[in-house]
Order: C-alpha cells, then sequence, then structure tokens
C-alpha cells in the first residue's frame, strides 16, 4: 500500500541546513525527506535543497565516474556561501559517500577550496 504524502513545512526558519535530496531514497521511500524537513523544522532549522544537486555518486564512483561529485559541490557552493549551517543527508550510503568528497577531489584545483568544507 501506498504512502499517504507528508504535507512539507512552510515555516520559513532562520537558521538553514541544505539536504541532499537523493535519488533511491525518494523513490523507495518518499516520505522520509518530508519527515526529516519537519523534524529539523520543528527545531527552528528550515531544510532547503538545491536545485542543481543530483544523486551523490555512490553508485557510480564503482565505475571511476565522479562528475557527480564535482556537480554537487559546484550546486551547493552558493548555499554554503550564503551561510547554510551544514549539508545533512538522511541515506547512510549518501552520507558516507559525501564524506569522501574531499579525498575524491584532492587533484581537483577547481575543488581545492570547497572539498574541505564539504567534508567536515
Amino acid at each position: 500500500m501506498p504512502e499517504k504524502p507528508l504535507a512539507p513545512p512552510i515555516a520559513k526558519q532562520e537558521r538553514k541546513m541544505l539536504m541532499l535530496s537523493g535519488c533511491v531514497q525518494p523513490a523507495m521511500m518518499p516520505n522520509v525527506n518530508t519527515a526529516t524537513a519537519r523534524v529539523f523544522d520543528a527545531l527552528g532549522v528550515e531544510i532547503v535543497t538545491a536545485l542543481d544537486s543530483g544523486c551523490c555518486g555512490a553508485i557510480r564512483l564503482h565505475l571511476s565516474y565522479n562528475d557527480d561529485v564535482r556537480n554537487n559541490i559546484d550546486a551547493w557552493w552558493p548555499y554554503v556561501e550564503n551561510g547554510v549551517e551544514a549539508i545533512v543527508m538522511n541515506a547512510s550510503g549518501c552520507g558516507a559517500t559525501v564524506k569522501e568528497y574531499a579525498h575524491l577531489l584532492r587533484h581537483d584545483p577547481k575543488s581545492r577550496s570547497r572539498r574541505s568544507a564539504s567534508s567536515t
């Protein structure tokens, strides 16, 4: 039986965190991202998502394809510069992959100044 869609929070909060939407989890468990946003909203934190971000890259990294990593850093960076407090994930595979972004981009000159900020 399909889950009844949860209503996302509509309040604007002063504190903001960026959340990776994921690619597999929304298809498998569509209410998880909304539920996560509702929990953070109750704590006074607004969850925002970068429209240009995509898959964390976990699956394609096994094929040595890491363009997802560069694309996400580029999509997230304006939010980081504008003061989001953190980048959060609610899928363990995505969290483990994003934690490795600094290592994956260690030889990428464009990402040098950005990569350490994404892995702390």
